[in-house]
């Protein structure tokens, strides 16, 4: 029996705000300096930071999507492309995806780029991007819990899957329903599969922040103090809905640091204005 259902007002209103990269800007470039590239929107960034790594040794790389290359000198007849420069033309699929390239490009040439989500035009509390080639869970958290999880306090964090962040946390089968899993083993339900976590403690460029690894995620239906899951709704009718806690057990932190000093690697609690 199918226990609850994906929420369908919110799947509508992502796919009609998908992200147009001609007038979104979502990301930038933090260079090895500490200096910033980012353009007025996310297709001229991603132009900009491909001259600066150099076309030809972009090109090089031979980088693809979709069975095609990401940039050459031919015209796809399948997906979207801008010409960077001499009738060489990249192609552009999603403002994630072409972050992830940069960040790629960056491991690959040795470059020292750090790719950032633009947070202050980000009004939800999670959602997610990818940092230095990993899938990544973004997370707006109280200090006093960033604080805990940077010590080494707070090994696990944990999330209430919500009609509303459901999309983004767990797998959807070919119905919209939630896919159930094995509760003995650990899995309530198949969560979504993230490498790490970046965590946020407001939605402004100095906010504190910390990007750690996911060891693993595990997740379970809350229950009473009887042992009885918790739930709204009806069993079996479309309205059910069990109360269920993801859990993302967390192993290094990659960094700690304020957004606008990118490179520090200064505790939070011993920084000073």
């Amino acid at each position: 029996m199918k226990d609850f259902k994906i929420n369908d007002a919110r799947l509508a209103e992502f796919e009609k705000n998908k992200p147009d990269f001609f007038n979104n800007k979502t990301f930038r470039v933090i260079r090895a300096d500490e200096s910033v590239l980012e353009k007025e929107n996310d297709a001229e960034t991603f132009v900009a930071a491909v001259k600066e790594a150099g076309v030809e040794r972009v090109m090089d790389l031979k980088l693809q999507f979709g069975g095609e290359p990401m940039f050459s000198t031919n015209i796809s007849q399948k997906h979207k492309q801008i010409e960077i420069e001499n009738g060489i033309y990249a192609m552009l699929h999603s403002s994630g995806y072409m972050q992830q390239t940069l960040q790629n490009i960056s491991d690959k040439l040795n470059l020292d780029w750090l790719l950032l989500e633009t947070y202050f035009e980000i009004t939800d509390d999670i959602m997610t991007g990818y940092e230095k080639n990993m899938k990544t869970l973004i997370a707006v958290i109280d200090k006093e819990i960033l604080t805990a999880i940077v010590s080494g306090q707070k090994k696990v964090f944990e999330l209430e899957l919500l009609p509303d962040n459901s999309d983004l946390l767990v797998e959807i089968d070919n119905e919209g329903y939630i896919v159930n899993g094995d509760e003995q083993k650990g899995q309530a339900v198949v969560t979504k599969k993230y490498d790490a976590i970046r965590f946020y403690t407001d939605y402004s460029r100095d906010s504190e922040t910390a990007l750690v690894k996911i060891e693993e995620t595990t997740s379970m239906f809350m229950r009473d103090g009887n042992g009885e899951k918790m739930f709204e709704g009806t069993p079996g009718e479309k309205d059910y809905w069990p109360y269920t806690m993801i859990e993302y057990h967390l192993g290094e932190v990659v960094e700690q640091n304020y957004l606008w000093i990118v490179r520090s690697r200064v505790p939070m609690e011993d920084y000073k204005k």
